[in-house]
């Protein structure tokens, strides 16, 4: 529907011209507005995007039933139309991998190379998943060790989140099964969260095989969902990242 896109681009006052477009992939459980104030709060001189997958937020009630493939390829047909001259793809945790096969559609499909800055996630993750109980959003916090978002003291709004990380981590184990694309031509940057319990740096490093360019690793800390709590270390990074290209 034309006012629920998959991908929601907004100009940013700090670039002329539509260079740059900076594209943020939300994590499992979780939606666009992860990354709400981040044109303001990050001065970037980029362009923004903000990917809104099926089943959360104001698509809660389409499933996110995409196959990872077509998926990747109407974000990136939608990217391409944009009118940028470079992507910048920026995906935490889920968001990562999503990320990982919009570039790869967009080298294959379309002959363009983007930078890819990946948060908390390394191929394979799904396999670390098992001690998900369904249903239980308190539990899942507890086991990452990280606190609990004041949102989660309502039970109804416990009860729609708790739905959303159930069908994302069940479209995962699907999806994420297909073999990555690559290796792709890319410059990689990985972000590893110091005190994450389910991605470690050495995780992380396995994104060197799937890739041509350079690939950096950076060092943040805090846990797993650190970035949706306080972003400003990431948003930092963000900025050193562009203004040295």
């Amino acid at each position: 529907m034309r006012d629920r896109p998959l991908v929601r681009v907004s100009a940013n006052a700090h670039d002329s011209g539509r260079s740059r477009l900076l594209v943020c992939f939300h994590h499992a459980g979780a939606g666009a507005s992860t990354f709400a104030g981040w044109p303001v709060e990050a001065e970037l001189h980029a362009d923004f995007a903000r990917v809104q997958l099926k089943g959360r937020e104001d698509r809660y009630a389409e499933p996110l039933d995409d196959s990872l493939p077509a998926l990747s390829e109407e974000i990136a047909s939608a990217l391409d139309r944009t009118g940028h001259r470079d992507l910048i793809l920026f995906g935490h945790s889920m968001g990562g991998t999503v990320a990982w096969w919009v570039a790869a559609a967009l080298w294959r499909r379309h002959g363009r190379r983007c930078r890819l800055i990946v948060s908390a996630q390394a191929p394979g993750l799904p396999a670390a998943i098992p001690t998900w109980r369904r249903g239980d959003l308190c539990a899942w916090y507890a086991e990452l060790g990280e606190p609990l978002p004041a949102t989660l003291d309502d039970p109804e709004m416990q009860a729609i989140l708790s739905a959303t990380l159930d069908a994302d981590i069940a479209w995962m184990r699907r999806e994420f099964a297909h073999p990555l694309p690559g290796p792709l031509p890319l410059t990689v940057d990985g972000l590893v969260w110091e005190s994450d319990k389910l991605v470690r740096a050495q995780d992380m490093l396995r994104w060197q095989a799937a890739i041509t360019g350079q690939f950096t690793l950076h060092r943040l800390p805090g846990g797993h969902l650190e970035l949706c709590a306080r972003p400003a270390a990431a948003l930092a990074l963000l900025r050193r990242l562009l203004d040295e290209e």
